[in-house]
């Protein structure tokens, strides 16, 4: 049995099924990095939702906006 912390957070995942990563670390689809990916299921509601704001402006300021 392994000690791994229950499933804490409620958000939808922000993965989008378009996996690779870049050579700055982040996925091209969700713009999530390896450690977010991996951690995601475990994060609270409030971390994930404190991610998905951070990645919304991954996702602007890699788009030029």
């Amino acid at each position: 049995m392994r000690n791994r912390r229950p499933t804490v957070g409620s958000q939808k995942s922000p993965c989008v099924k378009v996996c690779r990563i870049d050579n700055d670390g982040f996925c091209i689809g969700c713009k999530r990095t390896l450690e977010e990916i991996r951690d995601w299921m475990v994060l609270s509601d409030y971390e994930q939702t404190k991610l998905l704001y951070e990645l919304k402006w991954r996702q602007d300021v890699g788009s030029g906006e």
